[in-house]
């Protein structure tokens, strides 16, 4: 059996994580280990123990899997890293049709979601895996959207200004000003490689890719942005109170905010790249191949 190190730096890069609770891998283990005799050479097999809670449950919050329930997922293991999970319950022929539905590329994908809000009646929308296709995809609205962590400084640092914007707009019924948690939401269209991520997203031209947000920080610099790239044209007084009060207040805090913004975050390739160097610090314990 192989350790995390092991799996990681394997050529194969299609996995089958199998994540149960040590209550039940009993009675799981032997199906989950006669399929993979089954794709040698073609898949690595990969167990996960949930109730590990040093291990087992941040490798589980990593990949979206919550419920006490045996689980198997799938996991292309490319820098899409598309994820797959089995219907059923995990016995020798469901994991085996499983598998070859992977491999022949036959899944849906899964994308995980924090709950749709019961109210998103703020100037900024919220928005989720499962509502995203509803707000950002929406034909008839042009979306700017910024894709956030909770942890970015930079994404914080942000907030007030996104704020402003947000509220200086939202009498165009046209536009909405929109966020995303991006550690905890996915979509296949929601993609980014640093927080915060803005792209803007026209009305009527939703099939192709979103126009990302390349500009200052600011309020006036957002407003001018939007205001020309809008597919639905719109007419509101140009926001000079914001413009004045970043130039006489807070006009040195807003370069010094774009000098660190061009510095960003740590770029998503790179926090990714941390996380396998977590896994393999943390987790080498938790993860057992039957890839022999």
């Amino acid at each position: 059996m192989e350790t995390a190190p092991e799996i990681f730096e394997n050529p194969i890069k299609k996995q089958l994580l199998l994540f149960a609770i040590s209550n039940d891998t009993n009675k799981v283990m032997p199906a989950f280990q006669e399929a993979a005799k089954l794709f040698k050479g073609k898949l690595i097999f990969v167990y996960v123990e949930m109730d590990n809670e040093d291990v087992g449950k941040p490798v589980s919050d990593y990949f979206g899997v919550t419920g006490d329930g045996p689980q198997v997922l799938a996991c292309s293991g490319n820098e899409d890293a598309k994820k797959f999970f089995l219907d059923g319950e995990v016995t020798l022929d469901n994991v085996k049709s499983f598998a070859e539905g992977f491999l022949d590329d036959k899944l849906k994908p899964f994308y995980k979601s924090d709950p749709i809000p019961e109210t998103n009646d703020g100037d900024v929308k919220i928005v989720v895996g499962k509502n995203f296709d509803e707000i950002v995809l929406d034909e008839s609205k042009d979306v700017l959207l910024e894709m956030y962590a909770p942890w970015c400084g930079h994404c914080q640092a942000l907030e007030p200004t996104y704020n402003k914007l947000a509220k200086h707009l939202r009498g165009i019924e046209s536009l909405i000003i929109a966020k995303m948690d991006g550690t905890t939401n996915e979509h296949p269209r929601a993609k980014t490689d640093g927080f915060p991520t803005l792209v803007f997203f026209p009305a009527g031209n939703k099939s192709f890719d979103p126009i990302t947000v390349d500009t200052d920080r600011t309020v006036k610099a957002f407003y001018i942005f939007v205001k020309q790239h809008a597919a639905i044209p719109f007419k509101l007084q140009k926001p000079a109170a914001a413009a004045k009060s970043e130039t006489t207040t807070g006009g040195a805090a807003s370069l010094d905010g774009e000098k660190r913004q061009k510095m960003n975050c740590k770029s998503f390739k790179e926090h990714k790249i941390l996380n396998c160097f977590f896994f393999f610090f943390f987790f080498k314990k938790s993860f057992i191949s039957f890839e022999q």
